[in-house]
């Protein structure tokens, strides 16, 4: 192909697409998401770090080229708006795009948002969401962890819970129910359940960690108390835990929350996604942002996390109710649904005032057997794929519509 024509090319792509490693389903979506917007004459252009020459202001970018069904390297001039679909926490990927958008003036179709850590704090300071919300705390040191696992233990022993979840192991409905002696650690930046560990102190003072480390590879370790009488410094548990997660997730910074267990009957971790969305219809209406799918994620038996990229498996919610909690019928169900959708709407104003600019959210949240929701996660990058596993081909379009009705609204309704 002439230099001339590739020139030419250069200066096609409307829409750029920040990455960093990609697995199949996100991959999937980006090859959804160029056929889509194409359709509309919006070309996407897909690119990571490493692809940007600034010296050169181009970037090497992967087009996927409907006819041909396969992705092609273009090399691109700086585009006007970005889509930061990069979930690498690196320093490195954060820095690369920061000086791109400096360089090239381009808009974000969305804001970043706040890590777990401001975020819970950000959302538990408003009344309506405090009771939904965990408590949590940023990992300091040893003699914290060890306060949080005694007081986790000993809110077991007397069977009082940490929070308002009432344990049960009820044969009708999913086992989920009161905090274990238990907390869960979680890394402030990443997702797809890499890094969060479940910490469990024994009577004898023994710690047990299992969940997966930064590869997302499963984990299991225990950490003995030595005896006083057979060393001159006794090693404590919880110190050489400290050590063994620093090793094996590098220095992060973690949040610490209560444990809830929350399984199927069989043993299987889950949680459930609701998809927010905005519509630009009617900016100043408080329903701008509406719910447009749930899906419900369930993992491997044993489990810590119910992640798909973790082995995890997509329902919908009404086929998760009716399977997991039988005693639930469908006015139940519904007013769950309400509830997740009053919750969903109300973090993304929240979000979106403290923020700027958002158009999607993935929000998670545990449900106890008694009825109580918690929000355990507020994604501004969230995945699609559990749409499709379940079945929900309208709901996993309608997130690819949100894109391009948010690329629209950036350019005034144009293509470019």
């Amino acid at each position: 192909m002439p230099a001339s024509f590739e020139r030419q090319q250069n200066r096609v792509i409307n829409l750029g697409v920040y990455v960093g490693m990609m697995d199949e389903r996100e991959r999937q979506f980006l090859q959804d998401l160029s056929d889509q917007a194409g359709k509309r004459g919006i070309r996407i252009g897909v690119f990571s770090r490493r692809d940007i020459d600034f010296s050169g202001t181009t970037i090497r970018m992967q087009v996927w080229d409907h006819q041909a069904q396969r992705w092609l390297v273009r090399d691109s001039g700086f585009p006007k708006r970005i889509y930061n679909r990069c979930l690498d926490p690196a320093r490195p990927a954060r820095a690369a795009l920061t000086r791109l958008l400096r360089a090239s003036r381009a808009q974000l179709l969305q804001r970043p948002i706040a890590g777990k850590w401001r975020m819970q704090q950000l959302l538990r300071r408003h009344p309506l969401l405090r009771s939904a919300v965990p408590r949590g705390a940023r990992l300091r040191g040893r003699a914290q962890l060890t306060a949080w696992l005694r007081r986790a233990g000993a809110h077991v022993a007397a069977g009082a819970p940490l929070s308002t979840q009432r344990a049960s192991t009820s044969d009708s409905g999913a086992r989920t129910g009161g905090v274990s002696g238990s907390v869960v650690l979680k890394p402030l930046t990443g997702s797809g359940g890499r890094g969060v560990l479940r910490l469990s102190m024994a009577a004898d003072g023994a710690i047990t960690a299992r969940g997966r480390d930064r590869e997302n590879r499963i984990v299991n370790r225990k950490f003995e108390q030595t005896p006083k009488r057979l060393r001159q410094a006794p090693q404590s548990a919880v110190a050489a835990c400290l050590r063994w997660i620093r090793q094996t997730l590098g220095p992060v910074p973690l949040l610490m929350q209560p444990f809830y267990k929350l399984e199927t009957r069989d043993g299987r971790p889950f949680d459930m996604r609701a998809f927010v969305r905005k519509q630009f219809v009617n900016k100043s209406n408080n329903k701008a942002w509406q719910t447009i799918g749930y899906a419900v994620r369930v993992g491997e038996s044993g489990g810590l996390t119910s992640n798909l990229a973790g082995g995890g498996v997509a329902l919908t919610l009404q086929e998760f109710m009716k399977h997991h909690y039988t005693n639930t019928n469908r006015l139940q169900t519904k007013r769950l649904i309400e509830r997740m959708n009053a919750i969903s709407r109300r973090i993304a104003q929240i979000a979106e005032r403290r923020f700027g600019t958002l158009f999607e959210l993935g929000i998670d949240f545990a449900l106890t057997e008694s009825g109580q929701l918690y929000v355990l996660e507020v994604n501004g990058k969230p995945g699609r794929s559990a749409f499709l596993q379940s079945q929900q081909a309208d709901v996993y379009t309608a997130t690819i519509h949100g894109v391009i009705h948010a690329y629209l609204n950036l350019t005034g309704g144009s293509r470019h």
